[in-house]
């Protein structure tokens, strides 16, 4: 895990980022000058500026670290396809049940878990939206209830618990 932290420490200049993200640099002939702040250059002086040689060379670094992260993430959620259409016993004082949700790629993007006193919880994050949802069904009234923190482009409509 060091390698990590040595690696990303290594494409990540907080001069350069923060330069770059508030709009306050100027490019100047080879050089990109930061109007603010100072940043330790590869030379070990700290100055208010970067070569763009040296930029370049931090974004090339900066690209392949980040596909080498997002590809062991997308394997990462390939592996738990043996989970499919699987029930996993999840709390054993609650006794809930954990089934997870893969999407059309058959990558895992969330999760539901299933209560003995009706209710449903349920984690998803897709490209459309990130829910994280309680669902209750009253057996006296047959009323449905939901809490939700959710950021939804397209709202779906929420169904009853299947217990």
């Amino acid at each position: 895990m060091s390698d990590v932290g040595a690696a990303l420490t290594a494409v990540y200049d907080s001069g350069i980022r923060n330069a770059v993200y508030h709009s306050d640099f100027v490019l100047h002939d080879d050089r990109l000058i930061i109007r603010k702040e100072s940043r330790l250059s590869k030379r070990g002086m700290y100055a208010p500026e970067v070569s763009l040689d040296e930029l370049s060379d931090l974004t090339t670094d900066a690209f392949a670290f980040y596909s080498v992260v997002f590809g062991v993430h997308e394997r990462t959620l390939q592996s738990f396809r043996d989970f499919k259409n699987a029930f996993i016993p999840y709390d054993g004082h609650y006794k809930g049940v954990l089934e997870c949700v893969f999407d059309d790629h058959d990558r895992l993007v969330g999760f539901w878990v299933y209560w003995p006193n009706g209710t449903r919880g349920e984690y998803a994050r897709t490209k459309n939206a990130r829910a994280l949802d309680t669902i209750c069904r009253s057996t006296r009234t047959a009323a449905l209830t939901s809490w939700s923190d959710s950021t939804r482009r397209n709202p779906v409509v929420l169904a009853p618990c299947r217990v």
